[in-house]
């Protein structure tokens, strides 16, 4: 950690304070390594400072014909992490489901796994098991997708035992839990709605089928996508057929 900040006092400094107005892409990535750096250093509040000083760069840059403002996933993600080391857990894991969301949008799966265990651990912290142990099983899952990818066994063991370490071991899971978690923690309303969408069925129709506002429709939706790490309906219908859900 020394080295890493006796480098980065050479290339930006050290406090929030320095950092300029509008910084190149090189600078907010060196800021963002700095924020990290903070972090690991035991200093989350400064941390905090820095990712939210870049967060606003990024709202304020946007183009303003855009309504949707999709800040990088890994600033979320360290914000979301400082947060939970200041102990403010209820705004955390609202960071961390908006990080999960922007991952998902942009197809970061590398990142996904690590939100996910982000999550889980501070579900656990609160004692929320269940929901823990549900983050963890998408971790894993996701983990072994990205694995699949690489045509060298050697690599795909070598990223599976690294990776894998920084998850919880699993408890053992009753018939029941073992459903569940299965599905990566989506309900039985949540499971009928991808099943629809496997079907090729539009939110107004899923709506229609099973009673529900176009609007709670479109909300399981979100949920589905948010839960399995996913950034479109196809990714969903591929996941239910495979699950066999009808």
């Amino acid at each position: 950690l020394t080295k890493a900040s006796s480098v980065l006092d050479t290339v930006i400094g050290a406090a929030p304070a320095e950092m300029p107005t509008q910084p190149t892409l090189a600078q907010r990535l060196c800021w963002l390594s700095r924020a990290t750096l903070w972090l690991a250093a035991g200093n989350p509040a400064t941390a905090l400072a820095i990712v939210d000083r870049l967060i606003e760069l990024v709202k304020r840059t946007a183009s303003s014909e855009s309504s949707d403002v999709w800040v990088e996933p890994r600033l979320l993600k360290l914000r979301g992490d400082a947060q939970v080391a200041l102990g403010q857990t209820d705004t955390a894991e609202a960071t961390l489901q908006e990080a999960l969301r922007a991952a998902a949008h942009q197809g970061a799966r590398p990142l996904v796994w690590r939100i996910h265990i982000a999550l889980g651990k501070l579900s656990q912290s609160q004692a929320q098991h269940a929901k823990a142990e549900t983050h963890f099983v998408t971790a894993r899952e996701t983990l072994a997708a990205l694995a699949d990818t690489l045509a060298a066994e050697p690599l795909r063991a070598a990223l599976l035992d690294s990776a894998l370490a920084y998850i919880p071991a699993s408890p053992t899971l009753t018939p029941l839990r073992a459903a569940k978690l299965e599905h990566a923690g989506l309900t039985e309303r949540e499971r009928e709605v991808a099943a629809l969408i496997a079907h090729g069925l539009s939110n107004r129709e899923i709506a229609e089928r099973l009673s529900i506002s176009q609007r709670t429709a479109g909300a399981h939706v979100g949920n589905i996508l948010a839960k399995l790490g996913f950034a479109s309906r196809a990714q969903v219908a591929a996941w239910a057929t495979e699950k066999g859900l009808r």
